[in-house]
């Protein structure tokens, strides 16, 4: 088997991104929103991460000037605690900072196993959002900057 791949999200990929979204988010984005960021909106791009088998997640985000906004983050859950969401994020954060991108995203407050993985990336904590999620969660908003 060789080694996992990171590429961008092609509409053929659609299914398994949605299905890995509906999993992971208490507010999924719909299906729609999600093939609009694939096909049709040049300020994103999503990649995905996949072995030979399978697409274990996906990652999206929108450049504006020269700020590229992370939009969504997720690793299917059989897939979770293996490294692979770490290999997924710090590729893409190399790739926008090598095209000379400030960083940004929001992720909830309580979670820790995410805002750890941010902060061993060079992310710092630049503010919060009172109830951004539906839930009534906090987010902190985290900047990489160049």
């Amino acid at each position: 088997m060789k080694k996992e791949i990171i590429r961008l999200a092609i509409g053929s990929d659609l299914d398994r991104i949605l299905e890995i979204e509906n999993h992971s988010f208490d507010t999924p984005w719909s299906r729609e929103s999600l093939r609009i960021e694939i096909e049709e909106n040049e300020l994103s791009e999503v990649y995905i991460i996949e072995n030979d088998f399978d697409i274990l997640g996906y990652m999206g985000y929108m450049k504006i000037f020269d700020e590229a906004h992370i939009t969504n983050i997720a690793i299917d859950k059989k897939y979770r605690g293996l490294g692979y969401g770490r290999k997924l994020v710090e590729e893409v954060v190399e790739k926008l900072k090598e095209e000379d991108f400030n960083i940004t995203l929001e992720v909830s407050e309580k979670n820790k196993a995410a805002r750890n993985l941010y902060e061993s990336l060079g992310f710092e904590e630049a503010g919060i959002r009172k109830d951004y999620y539906k839930i009534g969660d906090n987010a902190l908003i985290m900047w990489n900057r160049r």
